[in-house]
């Protein structure tokens, strides 16, 4: 059929390309957030950090102004490409504000009332997208609650609202903390976002894995009672509520760190003495059941005044020892520092100094995992995205425009990665069951496969797509010349014979083409072509591995030596070798 100049083709084929316009566009963005990558909530063991029952170390970062970018739609690839860049760095943790009270794109634009495109419309959910986005990523998200400082609203706006209502019992910023009808209006706050159903996602905050922790205030200082007694009371009073609606997920107050006037560390840790008189406690404060771990910043140029680079440096390291030693001995629990910078408006500054401050930081973090105490993480303050010179400050920088602090961070993660590997222990005993071992991973591989049931090694494999995972992975095989592989399998298990490793091997590789396989043997004094039944008390730090590849990838098996922790376990004690 033809249709004249006058006829309805034109405005049918446009009508139905708008249609087409319209599915690609909020289609793909409906759809896009359908099969999100899996995760778990993250839990706290004494002074650890838990994921599926293995300690997770963070390295981690701070993008403050990420909901201020993801209200309007032409701002949103900037979060969206930072969440991804902090991924490929294999950073784990975003902190980043959960609120905006008062003012431009306000998220709270008076008590209780919320901004339409910043939180309830159909599409441009701007808390929403971010919290999809992190999982997209598999970054997990800090979020926090309020703001002692004035930017974005801050309690001042809070004690504003309530002093226009005609409210208010002080005029006073103070007043935040002690004032029935501001409290409320915290609550009705905290309320309101942990039940929010996520409008892209269908889950509520208070269920999503995305979300880390919640951080009940940014830096809370009540100068007006240093005795600390009033800051103390909202605490305990808002972590409870905080719980009595999300057992979920951790909390955390937002500390700085400070020790209080009755501490002893007042004078020997505190950079100065007005730190004592702040209202907090870094002790009392955190010694609160219902806070799950304690967070610290770390910005010596600001606190101390007159002090060269090097001063600030061993402080630094100072100031970090001794709140690991608080969490392992005095809270019990997780210490993270949740900010750490150098400003590079300091007399003096150069580059290199922030560098060389960012790496004895990064040491001191991997130290303590590595000698499992309760150092559990950084975030440095704070990471940027290209075109975004209106939110820096002195401390910000985009990282692929810094390779040398980039390469530092990504390693780090690294670091912490193989940490957490060395964390997955396996208990194996010999056919008789007569004794029983724990091995630790002490050499650089990155994944120990321990279980010895082929078919739940083989899915967890395939469930295990972590992006540090497959960037240390690469980093590490490509030194071998086999940028191939992506994972590093042990079978260690070296109470098998023979037979049984051609047949587990000869199951495997056909299956999963993609990695390589290791037996495990000890490297005893006998052929390395047979596994023999060893007595379990003979071992010996002379551990060899073959690692058995597919016949279409290698002719011949390299040998990679390794080392492991054995520790025998006896009913008389635990005796350790190496």
């Amino acid at each position: 059929m033809v249709v004249g100049s006058n006829g309805l083709l034109y405005p049918i084929l446009g009508f139905a390309s708008c249609l087409i316009f319209i599915n690609m566009f909020f289609g793909e963005l409906e759809i896009s957030y359908d099969k999100l990558p899996k995760m778990s909530f993250v839990e706290r063991n004494g002074t650890h950090f838990m994921v599926d029952g293995k300690v997770f170390y963070v390295n981690g970062w701070n993008s403050y102004w990420l909901m201020e970018y993801a209200v309007d739609e032409y701002t949103r690839p900037k979060v969206k490409a930072m969440l991804k860049a902090g991924a490929k760095m294999g950073l784990s943790v975003c902190r980043t504000w959960g609120f905006n009270d008062g003012g431009y794109n306000a998220l709270q634009v008076s008590p209780g009332l919320f901004d339409e495109r910043v939180f309830k419309s159909a599409v441009l959910q701007a808390l929403d997208f971010i919290i999809a986005e992190a999982r997209r990523n598999g970054v997990r998200l800090l979020l926090s609650l309020a703001n002692n400082l004035q930017a974005y609203g801050g309690k001042t706006q809070y004690v504003k609202w309530a002093w226009q209502e005609g409210i208010g019992l002080s005029s006073s910023n103070d007043s935040f903390f002690f004032d029935p009808s501001i409290r409320k209006y915290y609550k009705n706050y905290v309320k309101a976002i942990l039940t929010r159903k996520n409008t892209l996602t269908g889950i509520e905050y208070r269920n999503d894995y995305a979300i880390f922790a919640w951080e009940l205030i940014n830096e809370p200082r009540c100068m007006s009672d240093i005795s600390g007694d009033t800051l103390q009371e909202w605490i305990e009073e808002m972590s409870a509520f905080v719980k009595s609606i999300d057992r979920n997920h951790l909390i955390t107050i937002g500390l700085e760190g400070f020790y209080g006037p009755k501490n002893p560390k007042k004078l020997t840790v505190n950079p100065e003495i007005w730190a004592s008189e702040l209202g907090s406690d870094f002790i009392r404060n955190n010694n609160v059941s219902n806070v799950d771990f304690a967070s610290v910043h770390i910005y010596p140029d600001h606190w101390i005044h007159n002090m060269d680079f090097e001063t600030q440096q061993k402080y630094t390291a100072k100031w970090i020892i001794s709140h690991v030693e608080d969490g392992d001995k005095v809270l019990k629990k997780p210490v993270m520092f949740t900010e750490y910078g150098l400003s590079n408006l300091n007399k003096n500054y150069a580059p290199a100094q922030r560098e060389k401050l960012y790496k004895m930081i990064l040491n001191l973090m991997h130290k303590s995992a590595m000698k499992n105490r309760s150092g559990a993480g950084s975030l440095v303050w704070q990471l940027f995205g290209d075109g975004m010179e209106e939110f820096n400050d002195d401390f910000g920088f985009v990282p692929r425009e810094w390779p040398s602090l980039y390469k530092l961070m990504t390693e780090h993660s690294c670091k912490l990665d193989r940490i957490q590997v060395k964390d997955r222990v396996v208990t194996i005993t010999d056919s008789a069951g007569r004794s029983k071992h724990e091995l630790k991973v002490e050499q650089n591989m990155l994944m120990s496969v321990l279980d010895l049931n082929l078919t739940k090694t083989l899915e967890a494999l395939r469930a295990d797509q972590s992006t540090v995972g497959k960037m240390c992975a690469i980093q590490r095989t490509n030194s071998f010349n086999q940028s191939k592989t992506t994972r590093w399998i042990e079978k260690i298990n070296p109470f098998k014979r023979q037979d049984r490793i051609d047949k587990m091997s000869g199951f495997v590789k056909p299956t999963e083409l993609n990695h390589l396989i290791t037996i495990g043997l000890e490297g005893l004094p006998t052929t390395m072509s047979q596994m023999l039944i060893m007595p379990p008390f003979i071992f010996t730090n002379r551990y060899a591995a073959i690692r058995l590849t597919y016949a279409k990838l290698r002719n011949k098996n390299p040998v990679w030596l390794t080392r492991y922790t054995t520790r025998q376990i006896e009913s008389t004690g635990t005796s350790d070798h190496r």
